[in-house]
C-alpha cells in the first residue's frame, strides 16, 4: 500500500519531471521554428505514423500497455536527443505531404518535432492521469506565434537568414497552419476521452 508521504513524494516528482519536460520542449519547438527556411521537404514513412498513433488514440489507448516508469524517461532522451536526428529512420520511405483526414498537406521541416513532442505529451497524459492539458495547449500556442512571427513578422529573414520572405514561404506556413487545425479535434478528443477515464476509475 502506498502510503500519504510515499504518495506526496511521487506526485512531487511528477510535477518537477512534467516542469522540466515542458521547458526543454518549449525551447527545441521555439528553436525549430525560428531556424525554418518554410520550404516543401520530404518526410520518412515514421512521420506519418506517428501521426496516426496520435489521431488513433483519440479512440484507444495504443500506448497504454508499453508505458511505464522506465519508458517515461526515454520521453527527455528522445526530445534532448534525437529530434535533431529526426530524418534518420529505418524506414526510407519518403513522401512530400502528410496525410490528415484524407487530405495530403505539404508542411515543413519543423512538422517533425512538432508531432514528436505532440505524441510525447499525450503519452506522458497516459502515464500520470491526472496531469492536464495546459502544456500541451502552451505548446500549440507558442507553435502558431513563432509560425506567424517567422513568415508574417518576417523574422525568418534573421533567424533562418531568408533574403526575402516569398508566396511560397507564406503558402508552406499557412498548409502547416492548417495541418493543425486538422489535428486539433482529434487532441481534443484524446484529453476528453483520458478524463473521462479517470472520473469511471475513480
Amino acid at each position: 500500500t502506498i502510503t500519504a508521504d510515499l504518495q506526496d513524494i511521487m506526485n512531487l516528482q511528477t510535477k518537477l519531471f512534467n516542469s522540466q519536460f515542458h521547458q526543454t520542449n518549449i525551447k527545441i519547438i521555439t528553436e525549430k521554428v525560428r531556424r525554418e527556411t518554410w520550404k516543401d521537404t520530404s518526410f520518412n514513412a515514421s512521420t506519418q505514423i506517428i501521426l496516426n498513433e496520435i489521431i488513433q488514440t483519440s479512440t484507444d489507448d495504443i500506448w497504454k500497455d508499453i508505458i511505464d516508469l522506465a519508458n517515461l524517461k526515454q520521453l527527455t532522451n528522445r526530445t534532448t536527443n534525437n529530434i535533431n536526428n529526426n530524418n534518420k529512420t529505418v524506414d526510407d520511405d519518403k513522401r512530400t505531404t502528410l496525410v490528415i483526414d484524407d487530405i495530403s498537406i505539404i508542411v515543413p521541416d519543423c512538422t517533425i518535432p512538432f508531432l514528436k513532442i505532440v505524441k510525447d505529451y499525450v503519452m506522458f497524459k497516459i502515464a500520470f492521469s491526472n496531469s492536464d492539458e495546459q502544456n500541451l495547449l502552451e505548446i500549440l500556442r507558442i507553435f502558431n506565434l513563432e509560425i506567424n512571427k517567422s513568415v508574417l513578422g518576417a523574422t525568418a529573414k534573421i533567424t533562418a537568414g531568408l533574403k526575402h520572405i516569398t508566396a511560397k514561404n507564406i503558402a508552406i506556413a499557412s498548409q502547416l497552419i492548417d495541418f493543425v487545425i486538422h489535428l486539433l479535434p482529434y487532441l481534443e478528443k484524446i484529453y476528453i476521452r483520458l478524463n473521462k477515464n479517470i472520473e469511471i476509475n475513480s
